[in-house]
């Protein structure tokens, strides 16, 4: 089932942690970490390599951070297939 734009704002503005409208990596990566880690071990270099990885697929444009238009559209390829708890 599709999210909606406002669903989706959500979900970006939980990402956005320093509220500046654009995700960068650290913030994917606090996000992420949770996920990957559950019991609060330390983030493998496999892991942090992953989360590198996802989030150059979605930086498209190659800025350095995510926009919300880029993640609306990376969302369904990647985001949500490697994170499906979103």
């Amino acid at each position: 089932m599709p999210l909606t734009p406002e669903a989706l704002l959500s979900v970006f503005k939980s990402i956005d942690l320093d509220d500046s409208g654009t995700i960068e990596l650290r913030e994917l990566e606090a996000f992420c970490a949770p996920c990957l880690l559950g019991d609060g071990a330390r983030q493998s270099s496999a892991q942090q390599s992953r989360i590198t990885e996802l989030f150059a697929q979605v930086d498209t444009d190659g800025s350095g951070v995510i926009s919300f238009d880029e993640f609306c559209e990376a969302r369904p390829p990647s985001l949500f297939t490697t994170y499906p708890h979103l």
